[in-house]
């Protein structure tokens, strides 16, 4: 498989329980990319402005409980 239409074609011959498979592994191997990206983000600093926007807002009463 080579191109997407090959993999879609692929994809709609699964049955019910290999499509959730397939879908869990989508899924997780998302999440793992998106939580090592946040790492990167947070150890290079990327994210410290909104943390110091948030904390001033919650300083100023601006926040509420969940």
């Amino acid at each position: 498989m080579t191109t997407l239409q090959e993999i879609e074609a692929a994809i709609d011959t699964l049955d019910d329980a290999e499509f959730r498979e397939l879908q869990k592994w989508i899924i997780d191997r998302d999440n793992t990319k998106w939580d090592a990206q946040m790492d990167v983000d947070a150890s290079s600093g990327k994210l410290d402005a909104l943390a110091a926007s948030a904390l001033a807002a919650l300083d100023a009463g601006k926040c509420t409980d969940l």
